[in-house]
């Protein structure tokens, strides 16, 4: 991957991009960057060095030697950006768009055009399992799965953005926002792998801090999806729930007519040694009375 040098009098001029707290990484500051005339964003890392940084950097480069198998969803990396000779950062397409966590928030849009681009998620992951089975990548995942981490670009079109935290071929595991020891997953511990269980006790947390607490697989990608669909239907955190209210939850949308595949995606999200499924064709039928009723403070009005 080619490495562009930019000066610290460049770089000093440089504009922030203007990220919505909701949409806002902890690890990285965003620029507007020209380069040769076309717009990119210039990712400069917080950390850049130590196993983060190298975990990072054979990330990228696993995402360049392989992009013909990549869908045209990914906003892959194009080149490393260094400053005044330091590898800082690298630079990717710039998006004039807006991030799917800030239009699921926005009470304005309708709920059609959410599930719209919700269900437009599970299409990509199929498209994932398509490439495993199909080509020699058959190691990729989108990892660190949330809202935040899609665009909606001047096209319409959903990109998944952050790509740069994927699980490809042989990297680390990156954090996950969703993949945490203290969430719904808990109740599954045969079915959602933690990463190098086996580490001494003595190096586990040093080691373990700056990678995702699960391996990365399909179920984790599921359980991510299937999370950001029930946070959305339930309008609040559903990993609040415990084991027994999250399951009468689950009642009290079938009551409202929930789709049959849809139960059984978020039965088996947390059911142990059973593997999840993508339910992307059914998400299309959440109407505007489910949408409505399966919300948090109407559920605990009349659902319980």
């Amino acid at each position: 991957m080619k490495v562009v040098n930019i000066s610290k009098a460049k770089y000093r001029g440089l504009q922030l991009l203007d990220i919505k707290d909701e949409a806002r990484g902890w690890e990285a500051d965003m620029y507007y960057l020209n380069y040769q005339g076309k717009d990119k964003a210039f990712k400069k890392l917080i950390v850049n060095q130590g196993a983060i940084f190298a975990n990072k950097l054979m990330t990228l480069e696993e995402l360049d030697s392989n992009r013909e198998f990549l869908p045209q969803s990914f906003v892959v990396p194009e080149f490393l950006c260094s400053i005044q000779g330091e590898l800082s950062g690298f630079a990717m397409p710039y998006l004039d768009g807006t991030n799917l966590s800030t239009l699921l928030m926005d009470k304005h849009v309708d709920s059609k055009l959410k599930v719209f681009y919700l269900r437009r998620i599970g299409d990509i992951l199929y498209q994932l399992q398509h490439i495993r089975d199909n080509t020699n990548l058959k190691n990729l995942y989108i990892g660190d799965l949330h809202e935040a981490n899609f665009m909606i670009d001047k096209n319409m079109d959903l990109r998944v953005v952050d790509v740069d935290s994927v699980k490809i071929n042989e990297n680390k595991p990156f954090q996950s926002k969703y993949l945490l020891p203290w969430g719904l997953l808990k109740y599954t511990p045969n079915k959602y792998h933690i990463y190098n269980k086996y580490i001494s006790e003595n190096n586990k947390y040093d080691y373990r801090k700056d990678f995702c607490y699960l391996m990365i697989d399909e179920n984790t990608d599921y359980y991510c999806y299937l999370i950001m669909l029930l946070n959305f239907l339930y309008d609040d955190d559903i990993n609040e729930l415990s084991y027994d209210e999250y399951f009468k939850y689950i009642n009290y949308l079938d009551r409202l007519g929930l789709d049959s595949t849809l139960k059984e995606a978020f039965i088996k999200l947390i059911t142990d040694n059973v593997d999840n499924i993508n339910p992307k064709d059914a998400v299309n039928t959440l109407d505007y009375r489910i949408l409505s009723l399966a919300k948090k403070k109407i559920y605990e009005e009349r659902g319980k």
